[in-house]
């Protein structure tokens, strides 16, 4: 089943009790399922949000009969592939792609690059991710009333060395205004 990774915030991870995709199946099918699923959502819908989007990239699997999350393994997901053959048959689509819970470890690259290569009109990549921080930086934590959005930039050279790679993706899809340096 699908579940979080033990960290800081809970030493025994999540078991969140649903199933996780065999997306070797999904791809012999060139994502079919996937497929009529959004087709169905865009006839009703102007959006769709993907949560926990970085699910597309890897997930954390457990034991349909693990009691905690501790003995589970990250599972790869389809990646970019998936995006690819679906925009191919169905055309750019809305996507909002919904991150809840990641930190600076398990951000990748090519998952912010995937992001900004998107169709959609906006994209926002937490700097705490682009400069691959943990969790202890995070700016708010879920259910917690009293602490969060307090978190200020306070050393920007943290952000140096991700600088030029963030300008080269943001230039090459169209999205850095003009005449940034």
């Amino acid at each position: 089943m699908a579940g979080t990774p033990p960290d800081y915030f809970c030493r025994t991870g999540l078991l969140r009790g649903n199933p996780v995709y065999r997306w070797s199946a999904h791809r012999r099918s060139r994502f079919a399922w996937w497929k009529e699923r959004l087709r169905s959502l865009f006839g009703r819908f102007d959006a769709c949000r993907l949560d926990h989007f970085i699910g597309f990239l890897r997930c954390w699997g457990v034991s349909g009969r693990a009691r905690t999350a501790v003995g589970g393994r990250w599972i790869p997901g389809p990646g970019d592939a998936f995006f690819r053959d679906v925009f191919r048959e169905l055309g750019p689509l809305p996507l909002i792609a919904e991150d809840l819970g990641s930190d600076g470890r398990e951000i990748h690259w090519d998952l912010i690059r995937l992001a900004l290569a998107s169709v959609a009109a906006t994209v926002i990549v937490p700097l705490q991710d682009v400069a691959g921080l943990d969790s202890r930086a995070r700016m708010n934590v879920p259910g917690r009333a009293h602490g969060n959005w307090a978190r200020r930039l306070a050393d920007p050279s943290l952000f140096r060395a991700a600088r030029t790679r963030l300008l080269t993706l943001t230039r090459t899809f169209g999205r850095s205004p003009r005449g940034s340096r």
